[in-house]
């Protein structure tokens, strides 16, 4: 807006953008929304849920994040002063909201969870390379999506952000959904197993 001075350009504009960019950054089985989600740019970003043992360090200041229950919101913006309190029992990302609220009031455990709200935004990603890089090999990392091609393939999305730890999938048992329903071969395509 501010270099071609017009608030509604980039609206015209972000089909052509998102396909430059994602034939040059390799990430073409994105669609456009999906795309600028993971690129952060939203209207109006949600704010990112998340429970577990945490601190927010900002300057001398330092909040214990553990104390909200069943969880707490934060402006994306603060997730690089996130860290953790100690290692957690687990870390498991949730993208289905009503997943997240139930397992957030059911499950009291020392675990450390996260909504990602589909593909995760540049700030939700940058913390979950923090903690794959910050917390010991032997902490489990598991990711639970629905069991469509857009959730294995937001599966495949969050496992490339954390090399140490393999992603495991969580309460997505295949089996009865394959024998339903087979991938075709664009589906296949999209999320990378043909």
């Amino acid at each position: 807006a501010r270099h071609l001075s017009d608030s509604k350009a980039f609206e015209r504009l972000k089909s052509t953008f998102c396909g430059v960019w994602a034939k040059y950054n390799g990430l073409e089985e994105l669609d456009t929304d999906e795309l600028l989600q993971t690129l952060g740019l939203e209207k109006e970003p949600h704010p990112v849920l998340l429970r577990g043992p945490l601190i927010l360090q900002q300057k001398d200041v330092i909040s214990d994040l553990s104390r909200f229950q069943p969880y707490i919101g934060m402006p994306r913006e603060l997730l690089g002063c996130v860290v953790p309190k100690h290692a957690p029992a687990y870390v498991l990302t949730i993208e289905n909201l009503t997943s997240f609220f139930r397992h957030a009031r059911e499950i009291q455990d020392d675990g450390l969870i996260l909504f990602t709200n589909g593909f995760p935004n540049p700030d939700v990603q940058k913390l979950l390379s923090r903690l794959d890089s910050d917390l010991p090999q032997s902490i489990l990392f598991y990711h639970w999506v629905d069991t469509d091609v857009d959730g294995l393939r937001i599966l495949n999305f969050i496992s490339t952000l954390t090399p140490t730890h393999r992603i495991s999938p969580h309460l997505m048992e295949r089996a009865p959904w394959n024998t339903a329903r087979q991938l075709n071969d664009l589906e296949k395509k999209k999320i990378g197993v043909l």
